[in-house]
């Protein structure tokens, strides 16, 4: 009877060994495909100079539409959240740069995008701004009515009723 209740212990600790270490693995794998990133560098094509604040979109290949993006860093860089085996469609795009779109893969740790300057000029600024005196003169500003009727009959002085408006002082 003690053999056999030590054969089922040591059989029980196997299985629970074993389905503990595949529970693990496969947390393992899960984190390890979340966790990885390409560093994408965006320079300028001519000067080979890092550009930064580039606008950085991103999307796997045959989605619809961008839902993802970053500005790259001081030094041009952007890390784009990647699954594993996966193809993303990248595109970045800056003023005074032609916008370029690309096809980075999961595989990849690092890849450099080049911006092509373009000639194309601004229509126009528009530069919109309100002076103090503007803006206190567009502020909303409390309104009190004061009903005769309500004060006929009592003996209240007009300064009084000022007093407890909102907005008046005697």
């Amino acid at each position: 009877m003690q053999k056999e209740k030590v054969e089922l212990f040591r059989s029980w600790k196997v299985r629970c060994v074993s389905l503990f270490s595949f529970v693990f693995l496969e947390m393992m794998n899960v984190f390890a495909s979340f966790a990885q990133t390409v560093e994408v560098k965006i320079i300028d094509s001519e000067t080979r100079e890092s550009i930064e604040f580039v606008a950085v979109q991103w999307k796997p290949v045959g989605a619809s539409s961008f839902k993802s993006g970053a500005l790259s860093n001081e030094d041009g860089i952007v890390m784009i959240p990647v699954k594993p085996r996966g193809k993303y469609v990248v595109q970045s795009s800056y003023v005074g740069y032609e916008t370029s779109t690309d096809t980075v893969e999961a595989s990849e740790k690092k890849r450099t995008i080049r911006l092509s300057s373009s000639d194309q000029l601004l229509a126009g600024v528009t530069i919109v701004g309100k002076s103090k005196a503007q803006i206190i003169r567009e502020t909303p500003e409390a309104v009190a009515v004061i009903d005769a009727k309500e004060l006929q009959g009592r003996s209240v002085s007009l300064e009084s009723v000022l007093d407890r408006s909102i907005g008046c002082k005697t």
